[in-house]
C-alpha cells in the first residue's frame, strides 16, 4: 500500500514549500535597529548598517550590507568598513533554539589600524580578536557551546588585563608609589606579557571551575593556541613602534627607529640606548608563530588533553628566556630579569607535567569533535558507542566506536577503569 508513503511525501513537500515561502517573505531587515544597538553597546562606537537580508547558500545566510564601525573620535576614518558580509547559519540547530554559525565572510573589508595619542600603533584589540577567534573555531569543533567559549574568553581577557597591569606595577613600583592613581591609567601604557598570561589563566580557570565546565584541560589546550596567536599579533605593533629596547648590534637586520614619537628614538636621544638594536621583539614574534604551528600539530595529533597547554608553557618559557638576554629590562636576581625567572619556573613546572600526562593512562574525556567522528567511548549492549557534548553541547546520536579511533578507545579505557 503506497498511500502512507504518498501522505508522507505530500507532508514533506508542504513543509519544504512552507519553509521556502517563509524564507522568501521574511523581513529580516526589521531586526536591523536592534542589531545596530547591540553592536554599538558592545563596541562602544557608533555603528551604521544600510540593510539586512536573508538568502540561501547551503543554509540560511544573513547578509549585512554597508556595515561601518566609526572611530571613537568624530571626523576621523572609520575603524571598519565592509561592503557586504554574510553569516551562514545552520537550520538544524535552530529547531533546538540554538544559533550555529558555520562561517562568516566579508567582502571588501577596510580595517583602520588605530594609534594612540603619541601616534603609536595599537594592535591590542586586534590581538584579542585574533586569539578569541582561533579559540572559538577550535572550541566549536571540540563541542563547546558558543556561550561557554565567549564567556571563558571574556574572563580570560579581564584577568589578562588585570594581571598584565598588576605585574608591570610590581616590576616598576617606583613609578607609582608617589601617585597610586596612575596604577589604573592603563591607557598611558605599561603592561607585562607574563602578567597577562598569568592573569588570563587564572580568570579563565576560575570561570571554568565555578561554572563546572567539563574537560578543563581540553579548554586549556584551546586557550593556549588562541593565546599564542594573540600574542604574536600584538607583537606586530611592538615591532612597528619600537616600544622595547635591546642590545645594540651591527648585524644587517639591526633596526633603528627614527620616528619622533618612538620610545626607542626617545631613549636614544636621552643617551640610554644605542641604535641599531637587535629586533628582539621581532625574534619573539617569529618564535610565537613557530610555537603556534607546533601547538596546532600537537593538538591535531590527538594527544592527551593538557599536553598542548603545558607544551605552550615550556616552549614560550624557553623562547622568552633566550630573547630576554638581548633585551634591556632590569636585572632582578642572579643576573636574570623578571621574565626569565618566570620562564624558568614555568618550564620547570611544564616539563614534568608533560611527562606525567604522556606516561599516565588517560581517563575518560568528555570530548566532542563536532562533525569529526565518534566521541566519548562507553561500553553498551551493542558494543562501544560514542556520545558527544561539552559545556552543554547538543547531544548527538550514538555512533559505532571505531577501534581505530584513539580518542574513543581512551574514553572506553577510562570508563572501564572506574567500573
Amino acid at each position: 500500500d503506497t498511500s502512507p508513503m504518498r501522505f508522507v511525501l505530500i507532508v514533506l513537500i508542504l513543509i519544504v514549500g512552507g519553509i521556502a515561502i517563509v524564507l522568501a517573505t521574511f523581513d529580516v531587515d526589521r531586526f536591523r535597529p536592534m542589531l545596530v544597538s547591540q553592536l554599538q553597546t558592545a563596541m562602544g562606537r557608533p555603528v551604521r548598517l544600510e540593510r539586512l537580508s536573508l538568502s540561501w547558500q547551503g543554509g540560511a545566510a544573513i547578509q549585512l550590507h554597508g556595515l561601518v564601525i566609526d572611530a571613537e573620535r568624530a571626523g576621523t576614518e572609520p575603524l571598519l568598513e565592509v561592503a557586504s558580509a554574510y553569516a551562514l547559519v545552520r537550520l538544524g540547530p535552530l529547531l533546538q533554539r540554538r544559533v550555529d554559525v558555520s562561517s562568516i565572510v566579508f567582502h571588501e573589508p577596510h580595517l583602520l589600524v588605530t594609534r594612540d595619542a603619541q601616534g603609536a600603533v595599537n594592535l591590542t584589540a586586534l590581538a584579542v580578536v585574533a586569539g578569541v577567534a582561533a579559540g572559538a573555531v577550535l572550541g566549536r569543533r571540540a563541542g563547546f557551546l558558543e556561550d561557554s567559549i565567549y564567556n571563558v574568553a571574556l574572563a580570560m581577557v579581564i584577568g589578562g588585563i588585570i594581571g598584565a597591569r598588576g605585574l608591570y606595577v610590581l616590576e616598576n613600583w617606583s613609578l607609582f608609589e608617589d601617585d597610586l592613581g596612575d596604577i589604573f591609567a592603563i591607557n598611558t601604557g605599561g603592561i607585562s606579557i607574563y602578567g597577562a598570561l598569568i592573569g588570563g589563566a587564572i580568570g579563565a580557570w576560575g570561570y571554568a571551575y565555578i561554572t563546572k565546565l567539563p574537560n578543563i584541560p581540553k579548554a586549556a589546550d584551546i586557550a593556549a593556541i588562541g593565546g599564542i596567536l594573540g600574542m604574536a599579533t600584538g607583537r606586530i605593533g611592538d615591532v612597528i613602534n619600537g616600544e622595547h629596547f635591546a642590545e645594540s648590534t651591527s648585524l644587517p637586520w639591526g633596526v633603528q627607529y627614527t620616528g619622533s614619537g618612538s620610545p626607542s628614538f626617545l631613549q636614544e636621544q636621552a643617551g640610554l640606548l644605542v641604535q641599531p638594536q637587535h629586533p628582539a621583539v621581532a625574534y619573539e614574534l617569529l618564535g610565537d608563530m613557530a610555537i603556534f604551528a607546533v601547538l596546532l600539530l600537537i593538538y591535531q595529533r590527538g594527544t592527551r588533553s593538557g599536553v598542548t597547554f603545558f607544551s605552550f608553557m615550556f616552549l614560550y618559557g624557553a623562547l622568552r628566556l633566550g630573547v630576554s638576554f638581548l633585551r634591556l629590562d632590569d636585572i632582578v636576581l642572579l643576573g636574570l630579569r623578571t621574565a626569565q625567572l618566570i620562564s624558568i619556573a614555568s618550564m620547570a613546572l611544564a616539563l614534568p607535567a608533560i611527562i606525567y600526562l604522556l606516561r599516565t593512562p588517560p581517563q575518560e574525556e568528555e570530548l566532542s569533535l563536532a562533525g569529526e567522528g565518534p566521541m566519548i567511548g562507553e561500553e553498551g549492549d551493542g558494543g562501544r558507542t560514542c556520545r558527544g557534548g561539552i559545556g552543554g553541547a547538543r547531544p548527538r546520536a550514538e555512533q559505532p566506536c571505531s577501534v581505530a579511533d584513539r580518542r574513543c578507545r581512551e574514553g572506553s579505557v577510562g570508563a572501564s577503569a572506574r567500573r
